[in-house]
C-alpha cells in the first residue's frame, strides 16, 4: 500500500482520477493532467517539481488500481500513457 499523503483525504485520489477520465472522454487523461489540476485546486504551485512528481506517482498508482478493478482502460504505454473510463457493458 502507498504511504498516505496529507494532501488527500481517503478516496480522493480515486475520485479525482475517475473525474479526470470522465471529463477527458474518449481521448483519456494523463496522470500529469490530473496532478496539475489537483495542485491548482489545492492552491499549490504546479511548478514545484518534487510535489508534482509526488502527486503524479500517487495518481499513477491509483490509475493502475482502477485498471485492475476494471473501471478504467489504459491507452498506450510509457510517458504518453492515457486512461479513460471503461465502457459500461450492455
Amino acid at each position: 500500500m502507498a504511504d498516505r499523503s496529507g494532501y488527500f483525504s481517503l478516496g480522493e485520489l480515486a475520485a479525482r482520477a475517475l473525474d479526470g477520465a470522465r471529463e477527458a472522454g474518449e481521448n483519456g487523461v494523463s496522470p500529469d493532467e490530473i496532478a496539475v489540476k489537483a495542485l491548482a485546486d489545492k492552491g499549490l504551485d504546479p511548478g514545484d517539481e518534487a510535489l508534482r512528481a509526488d502527486f503524479m506517482r500517487r495518481f499513477h498508482w491509483t490509475l493502475g488500481r482502477l485498471l485492475r478493478d476494471q473501471r478504467l482502460d489504459k491507452i498506450g504505454h510509457g510517458k504518453g500513457v492515457r486512461w479513460r473510463l471503461r465502457p459500461e457493458p450492455r
